[in-house]
């Protein structure tokens, strides 16, 4: 009967195949040269894009209500929608988030989510009427509600051995995002109204979708994943 300390190794064998030898085991790095796709820049990089992504969660957990009572004249039960709106769409898109990566990989998904963002929350804006603001709130949540996963995934696969400080670092990224949003709206809204004032988490959303490429996941590195069962 094998001891418990020999069990790790016996996992990477049959089931993964035969133990790998740390000193012949391929790094992270060589198995990203060996490719010459897009590579993700670095968890700096990806912190940015999660700052942009949730300076619009921000904005509309902090704001949506304010604009549909005070500038569209809604009743207070009625402004409430508007958050409630786009909570329950970012939760039903993170519920189906996983089967639309495997359909349109992660670079499709944030661009066509980052375009349901922008126009529904534009339309919503120009529309000027409360049941219009509503629905664009939920297309705001709806579309932001799969691309802040995918940059702390990419975060995580950008070095397996080290996941944990890399998406810590991004998701401190986005926190500051979520509490810039709501200091940005504030101040735009005193130079351009308060809808002018919540466009504005349409341009960080813009930017994180033209810059979601090197979201692109990594190749696999033979014996990586041995390597991460015995750590």
């Amino acid at each position: 009967r094998p001891r418990p300390e020999q069990a790790p190794e016996r996992v990477g064998g049959p089931v993964f195949g035969p133990p790998v030898d740390p000193a012949d085991e391929p790094s992270w790095e060589a198995g990203q040269a060996a490719d010459d796709r897009p590579r993700i820049s670095g968890t700096f990089f990806l912190g940015l894009l999660a700052f942009g992504c949730l300076v619009g969660e921000g904005a509309a957990a902090d704001w949506s209500a304010v604009y549909l009572r005070d500038d569209l004249g809604a009743t207070a039960g009625f402004a409430a929608l508007a958050y409630a709106a786009f909570s329950i769409a970012m939760t039903a898109g993170r519920l189906v988030g996983d089967r639309l990566t495997a359909a349109l990989g992660p670079v499709r998904l944030v661009r066509g989510c980052g375009l349901v963002a922008c126009l529904g929350l534009g339309g919503g804006l120009l529309a000027d009427e409360p049941i219009a603001a509503v629905a664009g709130f939920g297309c705001l949540g709806a579309g932001l509600s799969c691309i802040a996963p995918q940059v702390f995934s990419a975060a995580g696969l950008r070095n397996p051995h080290r996941a944990g400080p890399a998406i810590a670092r991004v998701a401190s990224g986005g926190f500051l995002g979520f509490v810039a949003g709501t200091v940005l709206i504030g101040a735009v809204s005193g130079l351009a109204g308060l809808a002018g004032a919540l466009t504005a988490p349409v341009v960080p959303v813009l930017v994180v979708s033209a810059l979601a490429k090197p979201l692109w996941p990594p190749p696999p590195v033979p014996g990586l994943c041995a390597a991460v069962l015995r750590s």
